[in-house]
């Protein structure tokens, strides 16, 4: 896997790739990683299309794919569960769910 999208690239080779996406996912049984990230192009709805298009999809990244809504991600999260959606987030809340797992406690005296 590797990232799709960079800060290079004009608006429609974005749309294009975009597409293509979309395209891969509805006609692929087999792809489980897609890596979005810096796609500044995608929005709320092209997540959306992305995550459904494919039944096979296990991870979708969107860091720094600033036209989604943090709200619109936890709605795909919800709908969604088999997907692992990447954003700062996201990440941030599975490492401190796994760190109080792991029995960590956060320290709370407002002493320092």
């Amino acid at each position: 896997s590797g990232t799709l999208c960079s800060d290079g690239y004009s608006s429609n080779v974005l749309r294009t790739v975009f597409t293509a996406l979309i395209a891969i996912g509805q006609y692929s049984s087999t792809i489980e990683t897609v890596d979005a990230g810096w796609c500044k192009e995608i929005t709320d709805q092209g997540a959306t299309q992305i995550a459904k298009s494919s039944k096979s999809l296990r991870y979708l990244g969107l860091m720094r794919c600033d036209k989604v809504n943090e709200e619109t991600v936890e709605q795909l999260v919800q709908q969604y569960p088999h997907i692992t959606f990447s954003t700062v987030m996201q990440d941030c809340k599975r490492t401190l769910e796994r760190a109080y797992q792991m029995g960590w406690i956060p320290n709370t005296s407002t002493s320092s």
